[in-house]
């Protein structure tokens, strides 16, 4: 059935046929005679339906990026997410492939994918369903809006490969520092600390002694190596935590008599990730909520103080992170021992 446009027109058409002269029935009308004879020859070509308003947006356009051509420009865009317009444009230009910047930008805003953080957030999506684990370069991308997802990268393939630090958390009466000495396995992100006064290597080694080595022994884990804040990496060659002599010589960790001290890899610095974390959490919930709020005697107060918290956050806190996933840090060592291989 016509609108209501098509049936004017019709009725143009038959009135002409009527009166025998397309002049007194464009008159009568009050169409045009240029219109009159488009009306007709669409009339004559497509019958009633030529006689209607057609769409005014073209199904097809010469103009058009082929399906082709944007598939390419969306799959250059997911694997390189970082990539702005210039550079997809550049890059399908070496590959044969002829488009513009403003063109790619107008088909990434049309797909979703605009900005470089949905871009990221789609990659990451993808890697989550299709369970892919991404390289260390993809993983630094992710980083950017994800920082746990450098943790796929980071993490130790098994316990005993520590990462050591201390920084200072306040100043004592007649000037003395008290400084944490903190050590981090990035397997488990199982922590040891020490609070003591001064920057020195006893400190270094009193947490090895006191805190590190029992623990390992309990656990009949092996130490293979311990990444200082110095950049120097202090690795066992036949590591032997059951034999362990104190030794006149000021450098950490010669204190045991099978460390040998080799120069810092990258690897030390990728271990740093584990340390910032665990330092970030102990200045969050241990200084500002605990150590700030009380009036210590000794440091032996503040030690045990110290010592609860760690309790509770290496056997209860859970840990965010892909890795993890709400696990606390005893969990994946007791997988471990339960698991060696």
């Amino acid at each position: 059935m016509l609108e209501k446009m098509g049936q004017r027109r019709l009725s143009v058409l038959k009135l002409a046929d009527e009166l025998s002269s397309v002049s007194e029935a464009c008159r009568r009308t009050g169409m045009d005679r240029t219109s009159f004879y488009r009306w007709k020859k669409r009339y004559q070509k497509n019958g009633l339906e030529g006689l209607e308003n057609r769409p005014t947006i073209h199904k097809s356009h010469p103009h058009t990026t082929p399906p082709k051509i944007v598939n390419e420009v969306l799959m250059l865009s997911l694997e390189n997410p970082d990539w702005g317009c210039v550079k997809l444009s550049s890059c399908l230009k070496d590959l044969g492939i002829s488009i513009s910047s403003p063109t790619v930008q107008k088909i990434l805003i049309k797909h979703g994918m605009a900005s470089m953080q949905v871009r990221l957030s789609n990659w990451q999506n993808k890697f989550k369903k299709e369970d892919i684990k991404p390289t260390r370069e993809q993983i630094n991308l992710l980083a950017l809006i994800d920082p746990y997802y450098r943790e796929y990268c980071y993490r130790s393939d098994r316990p005993g490969k520590l990462a050591q630090d201390f920084f200072c958390i306040c100043e004592l009466e007649k000037g003395e520092k008290l400084y944490f000495h903190c050590l981090i396995d990035p397997f488990s992100s199982f922590g040891f600390g020490l609070l003591h006064i001064g920057r020195s290597f006893q400190g270094a080694v009193a947490i090895l002694e006191s805190k590190v080595i029992p623990r390992f022994r309990e656990w009949d884990i092996r130490i293979d190596t311990i990444f200082t804040d110095n950049r120097n990496t202090y690795q066992c060659g036949y590591f032997n935590i059951n034999y362990f002599k104190p030794k006149k010589a000021p450098i950490y960790y010669r204190y045991f008599l099978h460390l040998s001290r080799i120069k810092s890899k990258q690897e030390s610095r990728y271990k740093n990730i584990f340390l910032e974390s665990f330092k970030g959490i102990f200045r969050d919930e241990f200084v500002k909520k605990i150590f700030r709020g009380k009036n210590y005697e000794s440091t032996d107060e503040m030690q045990a103080d110290l010592d609860r918290w760690l309790k509770y956050y290496n056997n209860e806190r859970p840990i965010g992170g892909y890795l993890y996933k709400g696990k606390s840090p005893i969990e994946p060592i007791k997988q471990f021992m339960s698991n060696p291989d």
